[in-house]
């Protein structure tokens, strides 16, 4: 019976032991897994990104070549302009004196227009120019709601998130969520990249949720090297 019984509780080990093998092998399998999952989707993402940053570049490359076009254009019509200014004061001075008296008559005429105008517009109030408005990109705020200016950026890509407009020498502006509608980054982690600049007013849950909508931008002050967020942004997710 001894034997038996040895023989028995070492049968009973061995299977306790394959047992928790077999749990640590499929462990080991699930956690590679799901490993390489969120690797395939981390490399979806960062492909995604590439591709927004070089359709940026593409439309940033044509809105340059488009503005040289147009700078070509001025300098051919100033060229042609002075040309024919030339040609006329040329051909007025190979006239003979008595043919050139009328049109110095009739710029006398013009000139002593032109400077009751000068005179009248002179009598009218000026109104101050306009302030001129500025934009700022950033990617996320600071836990405490502040956007440092030396993290500022003057075009987004596709690392920004929020956008700064403001009036020139002024110190308060408005804030505005420009991330994706789906972007699915920032709605799994809303903590970090939502909720410290916006205000869900919606009754849905982010975690159900496929899209941010802006309802209503939120403001910010200025206060030295840094801007801080006085008002969020109102969202809804859908």
């Amino acid at each position: 019976m001894e034997g038996t019984d040895k023989i028995f509780a070492a049968f009973l080990l061995g299977l306790i032991s394959g047992v928790l093998a077999g749990i640590f092998i499929w462990d080991r399998i699930v956690k590679k897994v799901i490993l390489k999952k969120e690797k395939d989707k981390s490399l979806r993402d960062i492909d995604f990104y590439k591709q927004k940053v070089r359709k940026l570049e593409k439309e940033n490359e044509s809105l340059k070549i488009k503005l040289k076009e147009k700078q070509q254009e001025k300098t051919i019509h100033r060229n042609h302009q002075s040309k024919t200014g030339n040609s006329k004061q040329i051909d007025n001075k190979s006239k003979p004196e008595w043919q050139n008296k009328p049109v110095e008559k009739q710029q006398e005429k013009i000139t002593g227009k032109q400077q009751e105008k000068q005179q009248e517009n002179a009598k009218k109030p000026t109104t101050p120019p306009k302030p001129k408005i500025k934009t700022l990109y950033f990617t996320i705020p600071k836990e405490e709601g502040i956007f440092h200016i030396r993290n500022a950026k003057e075009t987004p890509n596709y690392e920004c998130y929020y956008k700064i407009e403001y009036k020139e020498n002024e110190n308060t502006g408005t804030l505005y969520y420009i991330g994706r509608e789906n972007d699915p980054v920032a709605l799994e982690q809303y903590q970090y990249y939502i909720l410290r600049a916006c205000e869900n007013i919606s009754s849905k849950s982010f975690r159900k949720a496929t899209k941010i909508k802006q309802i209503k931008p939120g403001k910010v002050r200025r206060i030295n090297d840094h801007w801080e967020i006085i008002e969020k942004i109102q969202i809804e997710v859908l």
